[in-house]
């Protein structure tokens, strides 16, 4: 399932939803088009097909899904091998910050701001 995020300035990246990565993560290609990513200052190790890489985390201000606004997110950068076709991976780290319905058959990712 593949869903189209929009930074503000209007590019867009297209991103696999991945309920099983605990984080979101981007390629380098795709990081050098969001306006104002920059460096977080530390990485993250992450467990892939491959075994256990280290990533640099960056920080972003704000992409949007759809009409919904995520502010204040950090993303793994590194290549995805085996998926050329995507710019990177909406991870469980993101969809956790709303109440979300998949609906395959429409081709269809729901999101409402969760009411903690």
């Amino acid at each position: 399932f593949v869903v189209t995020v929009a930074a503000d300035d209007g590019s867009t990246l297209e991103l696999l939803l991945d309920t099983g990565a605990t984080v979101s993560v981007l390629r380098p290609q795709a990081l050098a088009r969001v306006p104002g990513a920059r460096p977080a200052g530390r990485t993250i190790r992450l467990g892939t097909a491959g075994g256990v890489v280290t990533a640099p985390l960056y920080e972003v201000d704000t992409l949007w899904l759809g009409p919904v606004r995520v502010a204040d997110l950090r993303v793994a950068v590194m290549p995805l091998d085996g998926l050329e076709d995507v710019d990177g991976l909406l991870g469980m780290d993101q969809l956790s910050r709303f109440d979300y319905r998949i609906d395959p058959g429409l081709g269809r990712l729901q999101l409402a701001h969760r009411r903690d």
